[in-house]
């Protein structure tokens, strides 16, 4: 369980994460094929790793980053989301933590947080 979200529950704040790779999902309800976003190692606004990998669905924010400049493995993302709860599994009979609803997107050259902390 991702225990530092679990503390936030339902706060929208700006997160920072690297991209990893374009990965693909079926929709069980309508059986489509979805595009999906890898973001590795994902920091709160402190710098705070709070964890290692989140997928995302290839929304139109990473849409007009993608088209605007395509994004390769590495590349920095800021960007705002909402902190929501999830059921997981096969039988989905466990609870995680997720961020949803991702906005304000950017690219970024350089992780800047609040108490200064960079990763060049």
């Amino acid at each position: 369980m991702r225990k530092e979200l679990a503390k936030q529950k339902d706060k929208r704040d700006r997160f920072y994460g690297s991209f990893g790779q374009f990965g693909k999902k079926s929709n069980w309800k309508t059986g489509n094929i979805e595009k999906t976003v890898l973001l590795l190692d994902v920091r709160d606004r402190r710098g705070v790793i709070i964890t290692d990998h989140l997928w995302f669905n290839y929304t139109k924010e990473f849409e007009r980053i993608n088209k605007k400049s395509p994004l390769t493995y590495g590349d920095l993302l800021r960007f705002d989301a909402r902190i929501t709860s999830y059921a997981k599994g096969y039988e989905k009979n466990q609870f995680d933590y997720k961020l949803s609803h991702p906005t304000k997107m950017y690219k970024i050259t350089k992780l800047r947080f609040k108490d200064q902390i960079t990763n060049d």
